[in-house]
């Protein structure tokens, strides 16, 4: 295989001396792209492939589409199914839309420094598959550089492999001859070549003009194939970019930040749109994330300039020209504020981070993450590219046929490979070996985890003796590999076995899985045709969809759906599955399937309702719109009556334009329904009650109400009648301590309105944990001349009794003092008292001994008046 991507502007520019002469629209974008694919196809028999996604499908090992060759990479790990077209070529070319911002492959701050350097590239490739290798590759390469693209051969310059010391590998001399065999210049033919062009732009307008254009091309591109811009992996690259280039937009360009990529994103999709039509598609979309994202960044940038320059100033006052590498650290993890950028401010001005103190802090903050969950997880057993290329070596061990997971609970099967990472063994013993190991069988009915489905679980049994407990079973290059362990008993290789899968596992699985097709349906149904599937999981528990929504769905949406979901699932139709070749397939009217998802050729068909031979026989009828009509190769159930219910649990977005839910059936489904009319007759029986019983009742309904699992539209109905439950007991209460503020002032004044020569009183207020009734009428005593008075209050639900004293100028000159006296009540309740001679408060938790502590209260006045 070769990849032939190459810098042609670079070339043309120095060849006609400068940026903006006539002749470089000879050869523009489109024309290379074209020629480049025509002469590998029409010449040379290789087979055009479509670009995949800049968004990985089922990927996890990949940011972005970094390369050409990431898009075979199935074909290189040897995990390519058999079944498809992928698995049948030879050779292929492609041009493939590449984004390198993240990861081991990161070209984001380098952009705009040069002029080669991008997050967003095309990458033209010409790939063979055990078809031709160098000679052929090298050939062909340079008829395409001399003859085709008519590139000047003594300008031209070769690089091939330098070799690695420290690996141990030597230079591909092979290659390097091959090369100098075409009559090239020794000199022109050179080992681990740089090329880096310095750039002598003082006012840094040309980078940013790179730097910009660079990066609406990647954000344009990896939105439209799915990207969206968030706080983790991906997602943070993409805000990462956008926050960059924001940055150079306000800084070189003088110009406000808001809506300013938003404005380009029409000439990006006029240059390429042709060659890459996804970028039409939700143009206005991709704008308004891109607006959002650049407003909420005008913010931080503002707030984080500012503490940048706090932390130059630290710096400063140091005495040094290093960042402290916390702060940096702080600025990100606690601000936001993107690592990247800072380190570009500080080079502007001349200074740097301390990047081995800033890693250690990301360290550090790892562990305690990883902490937080738990630690590791526990022992894993996979196939590497090794293992495959050996088993697929051995002329005994064929792929698994695993047509058996779709209807037989238990087979006989035959063990072909003990797999004991990271070698083949031909047998283990429980005795000898405890941990966990992989066993190939020449057919299963177990389902290896693919397509969002869980893996089973089970058992293979040899008689009573022998027993190996399964514990995940996963696909590598249609080898099925069972993992787990020897509960006992020994296994070798030609062993018969049972193998039989845990049903209890299996059932609840398959009406989840049927379940969100329904519910893919049910989505498409009420919120239109911008809903496209982004992802999936299915358990035994419950179910997650992800799905492209603007907008939160709202509570009467969420009504619909559900009631969609289950009219399908009580009318009790038939669930219909069966392989079709994939050209015909594609053509069924309704048909739902994953955006940049490869699938086998025959694909799987799985439809609700719909007899499979009635829809291939009119597959453009409308009529297979009206139910759900997928690509899918997971488990289902018959009939949709088994499902029993379906409830969505959760609603809510993961990541600009992506929304999820979550959602069960069966028996989890009941249970939640189930849970939801308990809580509804407890909020029916807490209207009946008032006052401190009511509110006691209301604290533990609403922590209840935050951890019950139950239907959202439930809970969203619950919310709504708790608030207004507790509206009315506020309302109430307000009214209730507005009174008693009022009783206390009242019941004060009538006292020494009886009894004008009274100098103090010593009183129970009986006003609850009202403060405010406390506090009036000390307040009301302070008006009066000559008198002092201590009031109590006792709180029986919150255990609490609260105390206030207030004496007046001529009482203090006679010994009595507001802070001793609350002090008396302090001591006997239990509790802390504060104040001055004039004012003193306290409360306290013994409430048993309020009246003593009146009694004592009284008895200490008595000394002094």
């Amino acid at each position: 295989m070769s990849d032939s991507s190459f810098e042609w502007r670079q070339w043309h520019w120095t060849e006609t001396g400068k940026k903006g002469s006539t002749s470089e629209t000879e050869w523009p974008l489109a024309k290379v792209r074209s020629t480049f694919v025509d002469f590998f196809t029409a010449t040379h028999g290789h087979t055009f492939v479509p670009s995949s996604a800049t968004v990985p499908v089922n990927d996890p090992t990949l940011l972005f589409a970094n390369s050409g060759m990431n898009q075979f990479k199935p074909i290189f790990l040897g995990t390519v199914d058999p079944n498809s077209d992928m698995s049948k070529w030879k050779r292929a070319a492609n041009s493939q839309k590449c984004i390198r911002a993240g990861g081991k492959h990161n070209d984001l701050e380098d952009v705009g420094k040069d002029v080669y350097h991008h997050t967003f590239f095309e990458m033209l490739g010409n790939w063979s598959f055990g078809d031709y290798f160098k000679k052929e590759a090298i050939h062909m390469a340079w008829e395409l550089l001399t003859v085709v693209y008519g590139m000047p051969k003594e300008r031209l310059y070769i690089t091939y492999f330098g070799g690695d010391e420290q690996l141990g590998i030597g230079p591909d001399l092979e290659a390097k001859k091959l090369w100098l065999d075409l009559g090239l210049n020794p000199d022109h033919v050179l080992p681990a070549y740089q090329g880096l062009v310095g750039k002598d732009d003082v006012d840094g307008i040309d980078t940013a003009y790179r730097v910009v254009a660079d990066h609406v091309r990647t954000l344009t591109f990896a939105i439209s194939d799915g990207g969206v811009p968030s706080n983790e992996g991906r997602g943070y690259v993409l805000r990462r970019i956008l926050r960059r280039g924001s940055r150079y937009v306000r800084r070189r360009f003088n110009a406000p930040i808001g809506n300013f990529f938003s404005t380009l994103v029409d000439t990006v999709v006029a240059e390429m749109g042709e060659a890459f039509p996804e970028i039409r598609r939700k143009v206005t979309d991709l704008k308004l994330i891109l607006d959002e994202e650049e407003q909420s960044f005008a913010k931080t940038l503002d707030r984080g300039e500012k503490l940048f320059e706090g932390c130059i100033q630290k710096a400063k006052e140091r005495g040094t020209t290093v960042l402290d590498g916390a702060d940096v650290w702080n600025l990100y993890d606690t601000y936001g504020f993107p690592v990247d950028l800072t380190r570009l401010m500080a080079e502007e001005i001349g200074f740097s981070v301390d990047e081995a103190q800033f890693l250690e802090e990301q360290l550090k903050a790892k562990e305690r993450s990883k902490a937080g969950k738990g630690g590791e997880k526990g022992e894993v057993v996979t196939f590497d590219i090794h293992a495959i290329g050996e088993i697929e070596k051995n002329p005994d061990v064929k792929a698994t046929d695993d047509s058996h997971k779709y209807d037989k609970a238990s087979i006989s099967a035959t063990v072909k490979a003990i797999y004991k990472a990271p070698k083949f063994v031909k047998s283990l013993s429980a005795a000898d070996f405890t941990g966990n190991f992989g066993i190939v069988l020449d057919k299963t009915n177990f389902y290896a985890e693919q397509g969002g489905q869980q893996y089973d679980t089970g058992s293979l049994k040899i008689g009573s003796n022998t027993v190996f407990e399964v514990e995940d079973v996963q696909v590598y290059g249609g080898y099925v590999l069972h993992i787990g362990h020897l509960s006992k008993g020994s296994i070798a290789l030609g062993n018969q076995v049972t193998a039989a899968y845990d049903q209890t596992r299996r059932v609840p699985m398959a009406n989840n899985h049927t379940g969100t097709h329904i519910l893919n349906y049910g989505l498409l149904k009420t919120l239109g045709d911008g809903v496209d599937q982004k992802g999936s999981l299915v358990t035994p528990e419950k179910f997650r969809f992800d799905f492209s929504q603007k907008n939160a769905i709202t509570t009467e949406q969420l009504q619909e759906i559900e009631s969609t979901c289950n009219l399908i699932i009580s009318n009790n139709v038939q669930v219909y599955s069966r392989e079709v070749p994939l050209s015909i397939a594609k053509n069924i009217n309704g048909l739902r399937a994953v955006f940049g998802e490869v699938y086998p050729d025959p694909v799987r068909v799985v439809t609700v309702g719909f007899n499979i031979d009635e829809v291939l026989a009119d597959p453009t009828n409308p009529k297979w719109g009206t139910n759900s009509v997928e690509f899918c190769g997971g488990t289902h159930v018959p009939r949709t009556g088994q499902i029993k219910k379906l409830v969505i649990l959760e609603e809510s977005s993961i990541a600009k334009g992506i929304r999820r839910v979550v959602a069960a059936t069966g028996d989890v489904a009941e249970e939640a329904v189930k849970v939801a009319a308990g809580y509804k007759q407890k909020l029916v029986n807490a209207k009946k009650l008032v006052g401190s019983a009511l509110e006691a009742e209301l604290k533990a309904l609403d922590q209840e109400l935050k951890q019950i699992v139950i239907p959202a539209v439930s809970k969203a109905e619950f919310r709504k009648d708790f608030a207004d439950l507790k509206k009315i007991f506020d309302d109430a209460d307000k009214s209730r301590k507005l009174q008693e503020v009022k009783d206390a002032v009242e019941k004060v004044k009538a006292v020494f309105d009886a009894n004008a020569s009274l100098k103090y009183v010593v009183m129970n207020l009986n006003v609850g944990g009202n403060a405010k009734a406390l506090s009036s009428a000390v307040q009301h005593v302070k008006t009066l001349s000559g008198k002092s008075a201590l009031f109590i209050s006792v709180d029986k639900d919150a255990g609490k009794v609260s105390y206030s004293a207030i004496v007046a100028k001529e009482h203090i000159t006679k010994g009595l003092k507001a802070n001793e006296w609350a002090s008396v009540v302090g001591n006997t309740v239990n509790g802390k008292s504060g104040g001055k001679e004039d004012a003193a408060q306290g409360a306290g938790a013994d409430v048993k001994r309020a009246e003593e502590a009146l009694k004592l209260a009284e008895t200490h006045v008595k000394k002094f008046l």
